[in-house]
C-alpha cells in the first residue's frame, strides 16, 4: 500500500515539477529545428491593419486584418511549429503549462477530433490583458500565439 501512495505522490510531483509558463514554453521550441518564432509590435501590427505596407510573414503563417481587435493589441508572439518533425509536435502536445500559476483562466479548452485546443487569459479588471492560444494535433498543427493588450471581452462576442 505504502508503494501505491509512493508512486502516486512521485507522479504527481512530476507533473508539477514539468509544469511551465508559457513564455518557458516558447523558449524552449523557437530554436527547434523548422520552428518560426515571431515577435510583432504595436507599429507592426498597426500596418498590417492599414495594409499600406507589405509585412513579410511565413508562408504559413495568416493574420489577415485584425479589425476592431487589432487596436486593442500592444504586442503579439507566434511560435509555428508545422515544419519541425513529428517528436518535436509530439513533445510540444505533451508539454504541460501551469496555467493557475501564473493567473490564467480559461477561455475555451477543446479536444475534438485529434486537435486540442486551448485559449486561457488574464484579466485586468474587465479587460484581458493577455490571451494565450494553443493549438496541437495529429495533423501537424502545433501553433502558441500570445497576444498583449487591453482587450475588452466585448470585442469577441456576436452581439453588437
Amino acid at each position: 500500500m505504502k508503494k501505491i501512495f509512493l508512486s502516486i505522490a512521485l507522479a504527481l510531483a512530476t507533473t508539477v515539477c514539468t509544469a511551465q509558463s508559457v513564455n518557458d514554453v516558447m523558449r524552449e521550441f523557437k530554436s527547434a529545428k523548422g520552428a518560426t518564432c515571431l515577435n510583432l509590435n504595436k507599429s507592426m501590427i498597426k500596418l498590417m491593419g492599414e495594409g499600406k505596407e507589405q509585412l513579410s510573414l511565413p508562408e504559413n503563417i495568416k493574420l489577415g486584418d485584425l479589425g476592431e481587435v487589432g487596436k486593442d493589441i500592444d504586442s503579439v508572439k507566434i511560435l509555428v511549429l508545422e515544419d519541425c518533425n513529428a517528436s518535436v509536435k509530439k513533445k510540444f502536445a505533451k508539454k504541460t503549462i501551469n496555467w493557475d500559476k501564473y493567473g490564467y483562466q480559461p477561455v475555451v479548452v477543446t479536444n475534438e477530433d485529434g486537435e486540442n485546443v486551448q485559449i486561457y487569459a488574464q484579466k485586468d479588471g474587465d479587460y484581458f490583458k493577455e490571451i494565450v492560444i494553443r493549438v496541437s494535433s495529429k495533423d501537424d498543427e502545433s501553433v502558441l500565439l500570445q497576444i498583449f493588450g487591453k482587450i475588452d471581452p466585448k470585442t469577441f462576442s456576436d452581439k453588437k
